[in-house]
């Protein structure tokens, strides 16, 4: 597999870039005079008219992550040493997960109670209507009975 001249010039740049970050400042400027290519300081001398890519321990923990996926789900020693695996933060995480799954189903529970509560105020206001209908026309009765009574007492 051959490089080409622009992947070339950005794999120099990260290269430089790597060592430069991680105090190999006499390698890099034996690295940048060995080089054809112009500044390796600079990406826009790179002359690639994308954004600059991650820099190379994040493109190896990315493409050793995609291994294991490919291969099996990542161990726990492997994934430690894929992100440096902190086990408080990990037993923080799982803490919120289930905290998280718990208040998913309360919400659940809630809404559960909220249509049980909403059914029975439905049932209790039909419940009220019908006793004010039936009020009603007992009121109506009542009237009726008074309108009688008094017109048999005038009678008399």
């Amino acid at each position: 597999l051959t490089v080409r001249p622009f992947e070339r010039r950005a794999l120099n740049y990260l290269v430089n870039e790597y060592l430069l970050t991680n105090n190999y400042k006499l390698t890099s400027v034996t690295f940048g005079e060995e080089n054809d290519t112009s500044d390796l300081e600079d990406w826009d001398s790179v002359g690639l008219n994308c954004s600059r890519p991650p820099d190379l321990t994040q493109l190896y923990r990315w493409y050793y992550y995609q291994l294991c996926i490919e291969d099996e789900k990542p161990k726990k020693e492997d994934f430690s040493m894929l992100v440096n695996f902190d086990e408080n933060l990990y037993d923080e995480y799982k803490k919120f997960k289930t905290i998280v799954h718990q208040m998913q189903f309360d919400v659940v529970e809630y809404n559960k109670r909220i249509n049980h509560i909403e059914q029975e105020k439905l049932n209790l206001n039909e419940e009220i209507q019908a006793l004010q209908h039936e009020k009603k026309n007992l009121l109506i009765q009542l009237q009726l009975l008074q309108n009688r009574l008094t017109s048999d007492a005038t009678s008399n």
